[in-house]
């Protein structure tokens, strides 16, 4: 392969994969928490993760820590939907129930109208750690 068909058999690769990246149309997968939390997806605005952790004890850990950072909250369980206000986000989290066994958990946060994800990250992170 001669050096210009290579540049361009890259950028012709490349670019369309770093658009649909930088755009966040493609959701990629952490890693980083790999352990008691497992692995997590990131996608635009939403943190979404499935774990073995019971249902009634992923939402008793999201109720807990919603309190503790002072949220004031609307919640369904049998929905599984809570809607709550940390500081200036609004966060949306909405459990699952897979398999007997499994819950996704989302946690979805938005500031204005831009998406939060430190804040989707640590509540995401804090509600698995909760849970017994």
């Amino acid at each position: 392969m001669t050096k210009g068909t290579y540049t361009r058999f890259l950028t012709y690769l490349l670019i369309p994969i770093m658009g649909l990246y930088i755009c966040g149309c493609v959701a990629f997968v952490v890693g980083g928490a790999v352990g008691v939390l497992g692995g997590y997806a990131v996608s635009k605005d939403t943190i979404q993760g499935e774990t073995e952790k019971g249902y009634d004890s992923l939402w008793d850990g999201a109720s807990v820590v919603l309190e503790d950072m002072g949220a004031s909250e609307i919640n369904d369980s049998q929905k599984g939907v809570i809607r709550a206000k940390v500081g200036k986000s609004k966060v949306y989290i909405t459990m699952e129930q897979l398999t007997p066994r499994t819950v996704r958990l989302k946690v979805k946060c938005r500031k204005n109208i831009l998406p939060d994800l430190s804040l989707s990250q640590k509540l995401y992170v804090r509600i698995v750690e909760q849970a017994d």
